[in-house]
């Protein structure tokens, strides 16, 4: 039997201006449901710097914690960039190398 998903969807920027308002959203997103396989649909990100990096791996070490991976869909191109130039990639399932 499949563990049901919760989708998180994020948009906007993921950057140092607003990853503080972006991680109360994970923590609570993470104790509500689904810990084992959150997934976030980051296909409305407009832009993404190294704060925003930090956030989605310090995210995806908490779920990795609780015994699950983290899903990111809908990857857009400057945060496939972010993620190829830390080579990070490989800590999120549904990311291609």
């Amino acid at each position: 039997m499949a563990m049901p998903q919760q989708v998180i969807v994020l948009d906007g920027e993921l950057t140092i201006q607003y990853a503080g308002s972006v991680k109360p959203l994970l923590a609570q997103a993470f104790s509500s449901a689904a810990p084992a396989a959150p997934v976030l649909d980051l296909s409305g990100v407009t832009d993404m710097d190294g704060a925003g990096l930090q956030l989605l791996l310090a995210f995806a070490q908490a779920v990795a914690r609780a015994g699950g991976q983290l899903t990111l869909q809908g990857v857009p191109a400057v945060v496939a960039a972010v993620l190829e130039r830390y080579r990070v990639a490989d800590q999120f399932a549904g990311v291609a190398p």
